[in-house]
């Protein structure tokens, strides 16, 4: 069964010449691991680029965890799909199951941009791919639970992903607390947190998680708790925000971290 490329056109070219300029992939190094951004390619390629150009040779496929945007799940619980194939404008990717057990539910992975902004990336990188969904955590003993779970079946041959970016800010995200000098202000919070998630503070972030607006704490919490888990050092990658891209309003805007990790 195929996953179609929902949003080939809009939030990413579907033309190749166009796509090409955005989605790079070439080069190697040592990463294993990555929180990235899920926003449109406009805002967050030059991010995701420097995950794919950066990891290890020896990565055969490539592990995304995902929050869900368009459907309410419960806590706790992964959401899987049987799709075997994954369209993209380069091409279909051979899709995997999760290498967790989880409920199927192929609606809310049919219509996931936090999953689909990757796609291209790993199709022109030549790997195969899995997937899942995961919205929140209802305590942190059940985050330990399922890290412990993903670390005995992950291989030197897996990479993984956590779709995440940091902070919305701004009315119509419903969080606004700074005047003036949000910008500022965001920047500061989120290098805070994505420096605790490099370093395998865990624990830290999940006491704040909820008073924030990070699209993605839950994947992004269980892959710092993996990776530190696993005795993999953590770092971090660029930032910017959208209005770095399109300055058009310092009072509404979303920040973006990467946060890579490799083995010590």
């Amino acid at each position: 069964m195929l996953r179609k490329a929902v949003f080939k056109g809009s939030w990413y070219p579907g033309a190749l010449e166009e796509l090409d300029e955005m989605v790079s992939v070439d080069g190697s190094g040592d990463y294993r691991a990555s929180v990235l951004p899920h926003s449109g390619l406009f805002y967050s390629a030059p991010l995701i680029s420097d995950f794919f150009k950066g990891l290890s040779d020896a990565v055969k496929r490539i592990v995304i965890i995902s929050p869900s945007h368009y459907y309410p799940l419960e806590s706790n619980r992964l959401y899987v799909s049987d799709f075997s194939l994954s369209e993209t404008p380069y091409g279909n990717i051979k899709t995997e199951p999760f290498p967790l057990e989880g409920e199927v539910f192929n609606n809310a992975i049919a219509k996931e941009h936090g999953i689909e902004m990757f796609l291209p990336f790993v199709k022109k990188k030549g790997l195969v791919v899995s997937y899942a969904l995961l919205t929140s955590f209802s305590s942190f003993e059940e985050l330990e639970k399922m890290g412990m779970y993903l670390a005995e079946v992950i291989d030197d041959e897996t990479a993984l992903i956590a779709s995440s970016d940091f902070t919305h800010y701004g009315k119509r995200f419903g969080y606004a607390p700074y005047g003036s000098d949000a910008l500022e202000k965001v920047e500061k919070q989120d290098f805070m947190v994505a420096s605790a998630l490099a370093e395998g503070r865990v624990e830290d972030v999940f006491k704040i998680h909820r008073d924030m607006t990070i699209c993605g704490s839950a994947p992004a919490m269980l892959l710092s708790y993996l990776m530190a888990e696993s005795g993999y050092e953590g770092f971090l990658g660029k930032h910017y925000t959208s209005y770095d891209v399109y300055a058009q309003d310092a009072d509404d805007f979303v920040s973006y971290f990467d946060v890579f990790w490799r083995r010590k």
